[in-house]
Order: C-alpha cells, then structure tokens, then sequence
C-alpha cells in the first residue's frame, strides 16, 4: 500500500504545501512586471519560455538586476528571490519524492533530483509538525509577494507581524547515520 494512503495526515499537507505554492507560482509574472515596469503580457511571454521554475525565477532576479532597479517593488521581490527558491527547492522534494515508511512508522521522501546541474539523492524524514511549518512559512512567503506586486509602497501592516520565510535546507545538514536509523525493510516502500 502507498506510504500517503497510509499516512492521510501527510497525504493533506503535501497537498496543500503544492497547491500553494501554485499560487505562488501564478504570482512570478506580475511580480515581474511589478519589479521591472514591464506589462504584464510581455511578461507572461518572457516567464513562459521557462517551463522550469527555477528558471522563471533567475529571470525575475537577472532583469532586477540588469536594470538596476532601486524603487519599493523592486527591492521587496529581490529580497523575496531567496525564500522563493528554497521554497520551490521544497515543493520539488514533496512533488517528485518516493515516499517510504521506517519499520517505527516515520515516514521519508527520496529524492531524486533531474536539472541541469548534478545534485546527489537525499534521504529526508518529514512528520507532519515540519510540514505545518513549512506550509506556514510558504503562505507568508505568498502574502509577502502579494504585497510587493499589490502595495509595494505601503508599509507591511503593523498588525500582521512577519512570519519565518522558507529556509533552503542544505545538503551538508548533518544526518544520522544508518547505524542510528531504523531499519526500512525493502517491501515498506511505496
């Protein structure tokens, strides 16, 4: 049986992180053309020569910084750029992952990543208190880009503190070793 069908309370959330982060991912051209001063369908035509996400992203970021840019909107997507992509680093893991069970019920996503450049498999444990964090941080992320395309010039609301924004997780985070992991028998994966 699949690992989400056995585990629903991962199952949702993973749904959710993604169905957000489309909503993000809706949002690039008119941040786009928030940042740059472009209209909004020569944006769209320029983002959508990228099929990739990481892509359109390094476009937003290179025309910000090719063309020197310095008014609000500008700045606030710029600052955004980071978060945008550690928060697509983590859609990508919870999309393309094969989901597994430990013999002790945690569950872990394998990754494997396909893009240009080389990137090593990785083994992640995911629970669904990281994922309710995860999904917090992404609808902070996707308020703070409404914001820099909607009212770039009006102060974040005093009554609406900022919350953490995605965070890359880096691949050089220290693991447990498989000595101190429990054995994952062949037939759990799923």
């Amino acid at each position: 049986m699949s690992t989400l069908i056995k585990h629903p309370e991962i199952a949702a959330r993973v749904g959710i992180y993604i169905a957000t982060f489309s909503e993000l991912e809706i949002l690039l051209p008119a941040a786009l053309t928030s940042a740059s001063g472009l209209s909004q369908p020569i944006s769209m035509a320029i983002l959508m020569q990228f099929r990739n996400i990481s892509d359109r992203v390094d476009v937003i970021d290179d025309v910000i910084k090719a063309g020197g840019f310095k008014h609000a909107s500008a700045t606030l997507v710029s600052s955004l750029v980071p978060a945008i992509r550690a928060a697509n680093t983590r859609r990508n893991e919870l999309a393309h992952g094969m989901y597994g069970e430990f013999e002790n019920g945690e569950v872990f996503i394998v990754t494997w990543v396909f893009s240009k450049t080389p990137k090593r498999t990785k083994e992640l444990t995911i629970d669904a208190g990281e994922l309710d964090q995860d999904i917090l941080a992404l609808g902070e992320l996707l308020r703070r880009v409404t914001h820099a395309v909607v009212s770039p010039l009006e102060p974040w609301p005093e009554n609406s503190p900022p919350r953490p924004l995605p965070e890359h997780r880096k691949p050089n985070d220290p693991k447990p070793t498989r000595s101190e992991r429990p054995a994952r028998p062949p037939s759990s994966r799923g």
